[in-house]
C-alpha cells in the first residue's frame, strides 16, 4: 500500500507517506500538486488495511511495531485522515517523546522502527 499526499500548497506543508509503517517517518514536502486534503482514511483504518495486506505470514512483532508507533501518534494528536498529518503533529510526537525522557538516540530508534515494514 502506498499512500502520498494529494494535495499541498506552497505554503502549507503536509507529510508525504510511503507507507503507513513509515508514517512518524515521513519527510515534509511542499509542492504545487492539485487535490483535497483530508479526504484520505483515517489513521486508525489505514493501520487496519496495512496490517491485512502486508502483514499476513509476518510475526507478531510486526503488527506490535506498527501498533505501537501509530499508538504513540494517536496519543498526542486526532485520528485524522493520513494526508492531514502535518509538521505540527511530527513535532508534537517528538515533544512527547522527549517529555517521557527519550535520549535523541532513543527518539530515533522510536521513529525509525517501523520503516523496514513495507
Amino acid at each position: 500500500m502506498n499512500l502520498k499526499t494529494i494535495g499541498t500548497s506552497q505554503d502549507d506543508e503536509r507529510l508525504s507517506i510511503g507507507s503507513l509503517g513509515s508514517l512518524v517517518t515521513a519527510v515534509m514536502t511542499k509542492g504545487h500538486t492539485a487535490g483535497v486534503i483530508g479526504v484520505g482514511p483515517q489513521l486508525s483504518a489505514a493501520l487496519e488495511a496495512y496490517l491485512s495486506l502486508k502483514g499476513a505470514g509476518r510475526p507478531k512483532t510486526f503488527e506490535t511495531g506498527a501498533r505501537r508507533a501509530v499508538g504513540y501518534l494517536l496519543e498526542v494528536t486526532d485520528d485524522k485522515p493520513i494526508d492531514a498529518y502535518v509538521r505540527t503533529d511530527a513535532n508534537v510526537l517528538r515533544e512527547y517523546f522527549r517529555g517521557r525522557g527519550l535520549s535523541s538516540e532513543s527518539i530515533g530508534r522510536n521513529l525509525t522502527s517501523n520503516q523496514g515494514h513495507r
